[in-house]
């Protein structure tokens, strides 16, 4: 009778063990995945923001910042969407759009947007060609 009573307490504190241990190992693998999104997501922003702001203020693309100037920003549009994919990093796409206040499409860039897990998107308020305009960029990871 001692023995099966010893045997019982045994096999019930191995299992409570069991039982937390699955808890612990989930709750780290948990927090181990949300790192890596926070991760994932902060990499896209960064390239959203600096394409973003590339055109906003760097080489040559406007007058003063967010003055966009109509020839060198045609020229960015029209570059194939391969070089700008793979400057951003191979598996990602991207849309860049510059519309119009009323939502107006006057130039666009990369691919459509699509239906994937994490989209980061970023938009600045710019004059191109003198008319005010929204220059919206996102980034998404393709599957």
């Amino acid at each position: 009778m001692r023995g099966q009573v010893f045997t019982i307490d045994l096999f019930t504190a191995y299992t409570v063990f069991m039982i937390v241990m699955l808890v612990i190992t989930l709750m780290a693998l948990w927090v181990g995945s949300a790192i890596q999104a926070k991760e994932k997501v902060d990499s896209m922003s960064l390239r959203a923001i600096a394409g973003l702001d590339y055109l906003c203020y760097g080489d040559n693309f406007t007058e003063e910042p967010y003055k966009l100037e109509k020839g060198p920003v045609d020229w960015f549009f029209s570059q194939s969407n391969a070089e700008v994919r793979d400057t951003l990093r191979p598996g990602w796409n991207y849309s860049l759009k510059l519309n119009m206040l009323n939502g107006t499409t006057m130039l666009s860039a990369g691919g459509e947007l699509a239906k994937a897990d994490t989209v980061v998107s970023f938009e600045r308020l710019v004059y191109y060609n003198n008319t005010r305009s929204k220059l919206l960029m996102s980034i998404w990871e393709e599957r």
